[in-house]
Order: structure tokens, then C-alpha cells, then sequence
């Protein structure tokens, strides 16, 4: 395990809801190994919701576990695997909700971003709805916060490569 996932597991495992979904909407995408640990924590709700839309589920609604490419393959089934927990009722409930139809963080209309596709797989109506709760928006980002990072861990990351 990375430092880097070391501190933000760390981390997570006391957060807050709103922190959860803080990292989900903040933090970069190319690398995915923290996202897939999130995803398999009963305390995602909300940031599962978030990292589904961030992923860009309509996008794959053409490809199959079969024809998805090797490199996006991992985006495939976190999608996958957030519909399967949401569809089961495995994420916890908190205060902290999720519009994917006004997304107050990334400032985007998901669903009106990924259509219903014409042909393939579809993105599940539960996806599409909100999950109940206080809507979080840029204002509510605490300060400091950088790449999805509170400022305790980006100062650990920094002062780790010098900067």
C-alpha cells in the first residue's frame, strides 16, 4: 500500500460524510485503487453515488465485461460493483446526499450528461435518483482541501516530495 493510501484510509476511517464525499468529487481519477476501497466501505453512500456519475458510467453502457478494454476495465466494474451495492442496500444511510441531476460540487447535470443510451447496457433508474440528504456545494469545501486531500494530508504529501 501507498503512503498515499495509507494516509487516506487512515483518514476516511473517521471522516465525516461530507469528507467522503469531499475525496469522491475532489480527488484525481487516474488512479483508482482508493476509489475501489471506498466503493467496498458501507460508509459511502452519497460518495459512491458521486465517484458512479465520475466515472462516467454512460460511456460504458456499450461495452461489456467481455469487450471493455484491459485499461478501462477497472472503471467497468467499479461501475458495476456501486450499482450492485446500491441494488442491495449496502451502503449505510447518513445526513450527506447526492443529486446526480444537480451535482452542487462538480457543478454538472449527470444524467442529462449520460443520456439513456439507445442500445446497450442502460444505467439503472436508482443511479439516476438522488440520495436523500443535505447537498453539498463548492462553498462547503473546507479550505485547504487540494485533489480531493485535506490539508493535513497534502502537507504530508508535499513535504514527502520536497515541495
Amino acid at each position: 500500500m501507498s503512503d498515499y493510501m495509507a494516509l487516506m484510509t487512515d483518514f476516511l476511517n473517521t471522516a465525516t460524510p461530507e469528507e467522503w464525499v469531499f475525496v469522491a468529487t475532489g480527488t484525481n481519477y487516474d488512479d483508482k485503487e482508493l476509489l475501489s476501497w471506498m466503493i467496498e466501505q458501507p460508509e459511502c453512500p452519497a460518495a459512491a453515488k458521486a465517484i458512479y456519475w465520475y466515472l462516467g458510467p454512460g460511456y460504458f453502457t456499450k461495452y461489456t465485461a467481455d469487450t471493455v478494454s484491459r485499461w478501462q476495465k477497472n472503471s467497468f466494474e467499479m461501475l458495476r460493483q456501486i450499482e450492485a451495492n446500491i441494488a442491495r442496500d449496502f451502503y449505510r444511510r447518513s445526513d450527506i446526499g447526492f443529486n446526480p441531476q444537480s451535482d452542487g460540487l462538480g457543478g454538472e447535470n449527470w444524467v442529462r450528461a449520460y443520456p439513456i443510451a439507445s442500445e446497450g447496457n442502460q444505467i439503472p433508474q436508482e443511479m439516476m435518483q438522488p440520495t436523500p440528504g443535505r447537498m453539498l456545494t463548492r462553498a462547503d469545501v473546507p479550505e485547504g482541501w487540494d485533489d480531493g486531500m485535506p490539508p493535513h494530508i497534502v502537507q504530508a504529501i508535499w513535504k514527502e516530495e520536497g515541495l
